[in-house]
């Protein structure tokens, strides 16, 4: 007899009572994989397998990746390299619409992929947030617990203004010239985002260099 391995679930003893002590959200047990897939004709496609190196779909650490969103950019760089600008998010979010913060992340195939700005140094970002966590990465209290604050640096953008301090998301990347690109996502305030989710949100552009 096979023993099945269930999945880590964001609906662990610990988020759970984190969610509790903060609105009562109900955890989110989604996962999600990218995957790419090529064409000829827009029609008929090839499934070229789950992308590698963005984030673990199963983890329920505050510094990890859980969730990808699917509204995202590739572009095609000097060198027969590719630039991705993405949206994720994890635990914290209850959301597995990938809303926290905004990456970056090159390729050399479009499946291997090395993250060059993640949820610790990020293009955009939310609202930062500091939780005791255990060596887990998860919300914990008494010994053996350490603060910590996610991001761990300043977003590129800077540090998140009213604007969008709720979600940030769906980026939309153009290149510029040879060492510039034009980001635009879009965002939703803090009070918006918990008062209103469903309300639609607006854009914002910024400009960003390439380096290498």
């Amino acid at each position: 007899m096979r023993r099945q391995i269930r999945p880590r679930t964001c609906r662990n003893l610990n988020w759970s009572g984190f969610y509790a002590s903060n609105g009562g959200l109900s955890p989110n047990d989604d996962i999600t994989h990218l995957r790419l897939a090529s064409t000829t004709d827009g029609v008929n496609f090839t499934d070229l397998g789950p992308l590698q190196g963005l984030n673990d779909p199963t983890t329920v650490s505050l510094t990890g990746t859980r969730w990808l969103a699917t509204a995202g950019t590739i572009l095609k760089l000097r060198g027969g390299r590719f630039g991705l600008l993405f949206s994720g998010g994890n635990c914290i979010d209850v959301d597995s619409d990938a809303f926290h913060y905004i990456g970056y992340a090159e390729s050399a195939d479009l499946i291997h992929w090395t993250v060059i700005n993640g949820l610790n140094n990020p293009i955009a970002s939310v609202f930062p947030a500091t939780l005791s966590v255990n060596a887990q990465g998860v919300p914990a209290a008494g010994g053996g617990t350490q603060l910590v604050t996610i991001p761990a640096h300043t977003p590129v953008v800077g540090d998140a203004p009213g604007w969008f301090s709720g979600r940030v998301y769906a980026p939309s990347a153009t290149l510029f010239n040879e060492h510039n690109i034009t980001v635009v996502f879009c965002r939703l305030p803090h009070t918006e985002a918990q008062e209103r989710p469903g309300r639609l949100s607006d854009h914002w552009p910024v400009q960003l260099a390439l380096v290498g």
